[in-house]
């Protein structure tokens, strides 16, 4: 199985298409849609996700500074909605109480981990619509000075740059600042990757992470189903997450990964 990484929306990949690549779907709507993968057995059913996630971000709504969302974090936000509909926690936990799984240690870390994904998700589907707000005011920019007469490109090149010092005094932050970190994605992966599964990565950072830990890429063998000339290698989950060594037995698993970026 090919599966894109560290991305979860084929809208937010700039790179070809590889043959067979799938994007991770971590459950937030009940039926999958596009070229995805959604493993089977998730603890956390589609619509309890959406609760849950819409829970947080009217937490998040009540803050017009996000770095007071900082103090929450060092207390733990549990602790401060204790006994209310958003504590999280309660949520994850009212759901294992319904698993069917023998092993409810593992239960609870899956539904952590899948609650991360679901974050990420739901982000990167509000990044996608950003991005659209964004390419709507480019283009009723081009509109409006047409519409005054402004053809020169020099001209309205002047204007977007103008724009866009406004919209950075209104301190809005532009997309490509808003990708998310990778290491809290992979990490939150692993439970659920087949164990055929290859990571098709397009981050750079992460990449480059890799290399200076000294992880050795080579081209992909002729049988592995990868485009030619793909450079992939293979290392301990642990080892992937910039970890100094193993312990948990979950992340020594083996993990391929194939440069796509």
């Amino acid at each position: 199985m090919f599966l894109y990484f560290p991305h979860m929306h084929p809208e937010l990949s700039s790179f070809p298409p590889v043959d067979g690549g799938l994007f991770f779907d971590p459950g937030y709507s009940d039926e999958s849609q596009g070229p995805s993968f959604r493993p089977e057995g998730l603890p956390i059913e589609p619509r309890t996700a959406r609760k849950i996630i819409q829970d947080c971000m009217s937490f998040g709504e009540q803050f017009k500074d996000p770095h007071q969302i900082a103090y929450f974090g060092a207390q733990g936000i549990d602790d401060h909605y204790s006994g209310t509909s958003l504590s999280i926690q309660s949520e994850l936990m009212d759901r294992l109480k319904h698993s069917t799984s023998d092993d409810e240690d593992d239960s609870a870390e899956r539904s952590k981990a899948q609650f991360q994904l679901l974050l990420a998700w739901f982000y990167e589907q509000r990044l996608i619509e950003l991005k659209g707000l964004e390419s709507g005011v480019k283009s009723s920019w081009e509109k409006f000075g047409q519409s005054l007469g402004v053809d020169s490109e020099d001209d309205r090149e002047q204007g977007a740059v103008n724009l866009g010092k406004t919209i950075a005094n209104l301190n809005v932050p532009g997309t490509e600042d808003m990708a998310l970190p990778w290491k809290p994605v992979l990490a939150a992966l692993v439970p659920f990757l087949p164990d055929d599964a290859v990571l098709l990565v397009s981050s750079l950072d992460a990449v480059e992470s890799w290399r200076e830990d000294g992880l050795e890429f080579q081209a992909a063998a002729d049988d592995s189903g990868l485009p030619e000339g793909l450079m992939v290698a293979r290392a301990p989950a642990w080892k992937l997450l910039g970890s100094a060594e193993g312990g948990d037995k979950l992340y020594e698993r083996q993990l391929a990964v194939a440069i796509i970026g």
